[in-house]
């Protein structure tokens, strides 16, 4: 046949995907790094694919010789061994199409996002969260290597296309193993029925895999406009620098004038404030008194998604209250189990108080749906080295670091459980990696850590800059690890200091502190020493996990 003969072309990626018999995913990938044999036309306003099958079966013939066949790498992601493939599933991020996708691709991230919180409310199928899945878009990996990296079963694709106030959505049902289609369609309505033609495309997912979804929550139909702020808002929170919270706090607040009685943006506005801490802009009182006040404004408002419980328990965290962040994120995780920041906030929040084997189900929980977070990569490790069983933790610091290695933090983990278990050359290896970051607070910490290991001893100014620096004193992570610093120095009076503020900021890990924490053997004669143990036990005695 020849090339040219009309009956011999494919005239879209879902043509040509189909005669493949794999994904629209899996056909692009081919094209851009095996030579699939695709060619385009372009128009005014848009371009076209087609290709011809003649080319399409000789192109397969090539690729079947042996000389072409080679093993893919695998992936050193893992997810922990009790997930199931057959009952998990990842919801990829849909593709923008569009004429300004850097000003709405938003869009296509929020509809994502919905889709995915509709599935997560069911127990039975493990639905992989937004953090991890966002970290997958144009990804190069088919179908199977997914499957087998996320071990998940089952993958929902699709596009999202807009023009003018209309929407068009194309999605379908990817069984992982085979990467066959299970289930496809496409979506059209104006942009109004976009929340419709989510619920729809849960439901078809749902219905194909024979799960069931908890009724929605009636209420007032969700506003348009309030939900595209919402998603605006979103895009630049996540980039954690001053100018964009501060931008995502401008639209939060000119949504609310516009949409006073909408406590999604209201509890949106309130953890952006709360931002400014964590990435450490604003440590002053402000930011934690303008999330508190939102959040008392939210009191006895209907919750159905567990926000305002999930910010309650932020809140109390930001405070030292751990107590009082165990009770509102277990309310949380009533309402919405899969919620990876809930999960890992309330393991982190039992292994400080000592609760390590409580935490653990939650660990996993968190990993099996949020694997490509590096931060819940060491969560195994964190429990592991709270109750004293620090070489079993050295393999989850290192998985940690690994995934993302100019992380000053994942940085500065691993050189601590690098010292604690004496891998003194290994340490100061990675310590080398810091100095790019001089100054910063991890660099002075692991500059303190090091000092323990034979390198050079600190000045008298880095100790005054560690007592001078607010973001020591926003939550236990610093003070606890600058208390085994100065304890590994034989520094007990700096040592005490730190870790009392620890204890303030509700580290409480009495069972660690009373025997098992090899930095601080030169404290354990002191008085001053046993006096603070004797308060920690009695907030561990009367702590309720």
């Amino acid at each position: 046949m020849s090339a040219s003969s009309r009956s011999d072309r494919l005239e879209s990626w879902k043509e040509i995907a189909s005669y493949l018999g794999r994904s629209v995913r899996t056909a692009r990938r081919w094209e851009a790094e095996e030579g699939l044999p695709v060619h385009r036309h372009q128009h005014r306003a848009a371009g076209s694919v087609f290709a011809f099958v003649s080319e399409i079966d000789d192109w397969r013939a090539s690729r079947s010789s042996p000389s072409r066949r080679a093993e893919r790498p695998q992936s050193k992601t893992r997810i922990v061994a009790t997930a199931k493939p057959a009952e998990g599933l990842v919801v990829l991020p849909f593709r923008y199409i569009g004429p300004r996708p850097e000003d709405e691709e938003y869009l296509a991230d929020g509809f994502t996002d919905e889709v995915i919180t509709a599935l997560s409310k069911q127990r039975r199928f493990r639905v992989i969260s937004r953090t991890s899945a966002m970290t997958l878009r144009d990804s190069a990996r088919d179908a199977p290597t997914l499957g087998r990296d996320l071990s998940v079963g089952w993958i929902v694709d699709g596009s999202l296309r807009i023009q003018g106030e209309r929407l068009r959505v194309s999605t379908q049902l990817i069984e992982a193993a085979t990467d066959r289609s299970a289930w496809s369609e496409s979506f059209t309505g104006s942009l109004e029925e976009i929340f419709d033609i989510q619920e729809e495309i849960a439901a078809r997912v749902s219905h194909s895999l024979q799960i069931e979804l908890p009724d929605s929550p009636s209420g007032p139909r969700r506003d348009l406009d309030a939900w595209r702020c919402l998603q605006q808002a979103r895009r630049e929170s996540l980039r954690w620098r001053q100018e964009a919270i501060d931008r995502a706090v401008r639209l939060l607040t000119n949504g609310l004038r516009e949409h006073p009685e909408d406590n999604e943006l209201r509890a949106a506005l309130a953890r952006a404030h709360l931002q400014y801490r964590e990435a450490g802009l604003d440590l002053g009182p402000e930011p934690l008194a303008r999330a508190s006040a939102i959040a008392r404004e939210l009191e006895g408002q209907e919750d159905p998604r567990g926000t305002a419980a999930q910010l309650r328990g932020w809140i109390c965290y930001s405070k030292g209250d751990i107590q009082g962040a165990v009770r509102e994120l277990r309310e949380t995780l009533t309402v919405d189990w899969n919620n990876p920041d809930g999960l890992a906030l309330l393991a982190n929040c039992l292994i400080i108080s000592g609760r390590a084997g409580q935490a653990r189900p939650l660990i996993e929980q968190a990993l099996s749906i949020d694997p490509l977070t590096p931060l819940n990569r060491c969560m195994p490790g964190w429990a592991d080295a709270s109750e004293g069983r620090f070489e079993e933790a050295l393999g989850p610091y290192r998985e940690m670091f690994e995934m993302d290695p100019a992380n000053p933090f994942g940085r500065l983990f691993l050189l601590w459980i690098l010292t604690l278990t004496g891998r003194d050359e290994e340490a100061l290896e990675i310590a080398e990696g810091f100095a790019p970051m001089a100054g910063s607070l991890p660099a002075q910490v692991a500059d303190l850590f090091v000092s323990t290991l034979g390198g050079p001893d600190v000045t008298e100014s880095l100790h005054g800059a560690l007592e001078r620096e607010p973001l020591t004193a926003t939550s236990d992570l610093f003070p606890r690890l600058l208390a085994q610093a100065y304890g590994l120095r034989g520094d007990a009076e700096r040592a005490l200091h730190w870790l009392e503020l620890a204890m303030d900021n509700g580290y409480i890990n009495h069972p660690l502190l009373a025997s098992r924490d090899p930095t601080l053997e030169h404290l354990r004669d002191r008085p001053e020493f046993r006096a603070l143990l004797q308060e920690i036990k009695r907030r561990w005695d009367a702590f309720e996990a």
